[in-house]
C-alpha cells in the first residue's frame, strides 16, 4: 500500500525544496499548527505540496499510534469485553481539534461498535473513568425511532472502563474531560 502511494505521490515529496525539513519539526505538533504550516504557503504549488507533506507526517503518526494503543489495552475494548481483532485505536480528543495528540494517554482501545458510539457521542468516559450515556443523543434516537437495540448495547458496557495496567498509559482525565465538550456533552455530565 505505501508502496503504490509512494509512487503516485513521490514526485510531489522530493521537489518539496525546503519543506520537508520544516515538517520534520511538525512531527508532534497540532492539527491548527500543521493548517498554519500549509496557510501560510507562497503559492498554490506549495500549498499542495505542504498539505501532501503534512498528511504524509500523520500517516507516520497513525502508524505508531494504533499499534501502542491497542498494546496498552491488550488489544481489548475499554468499553466492553470484547477483542476478536476487532478493536481500534480511539483519540479521545478527536484528531481534527486543536490539542489533540498522537500520546497513547489521548487513545482508547474500543471495539467498532463502541468506536462509532464513541466518536458520535452517544457514549462517553468521563475523568474519573466511568461510562455514561449522553441523554441528548438518547433522546435524538427516540425522536427518530432509533432506539431498538439501546437495552443491549447499554448490556454490554462496562460500569469503568478497563484501563491499561501501566499508570504511564492511562487516558490523561484531562483529555477525557475535553474529548466529552469536544462532542457537545452536557456541561454538568462532563467531568
Amino acid at each position: 500500500m505505501f508502496l503504490l502511494w509512494y509512487v503516485d505521490e513521490g514526485a510531489v515529496l522530493h521537489n518539496s525544496e525546503g519543506d520537508a525539513l520544516a515538517v520534520g519539526e511538525l512531527i508532534e505538533a497540532t492539527p491548527e499548527v500543521e493548517r498554519e504550516f500549509v496557510d501560510t504557503s507562497a503559492d498554490a504549488a506549495q500549498v499542495s505540496r505542504r498539505f501532501r507533506l503534512v498528511e504524509t507526517l500523520r500517516a507516520l503518526r497513525d502508524a505508531r499510534f494504533r499499534p501502542e494503543v491497542l498494546q496498552a489495552y491488550s488489544h481489548q475494548c475499554a468499553l466492553c469485553p470484547i477483542s476478536l481483532n476487532l478493536v481500534d485505536a480511539a483519540h479521545i480528543i478527536p484528531v481534527k481539534r486543536p490539542h489533540s495528540t498522537d500520546e497513547v494517554t489521548n487513545g482508547l482501545a474500543l471495539c467498532r461498535l463502541h468506536h462509532a458510539a464513541y466518536d458520535a457521542g452517544l457514549v462517553g468516559v468521563k475523568s474519573d473513568y466511568s461510562i455514561l450515556l449522553n441523554p441528548r443523543v438518547v433522546e435524538r434516537l427516540g425522536e427518530l425511532n432509533f432506539l431498538h437495540g439501546l437495552a443491549d448495547f447499554k448490556a454490554l458496557l462496562r460500569s469503568r472502563i478497563r484501563h491499561p495496567a501501566e499508570p504511564e498509559v492511562r487516558p490523561n482525565p484531562e483529555y477525557l474531560r475535553r474529548g466529552m465538550t469536544e462532542r457537545n456533552w452536557p456541561a454538568d455530565l462532563v467531568g
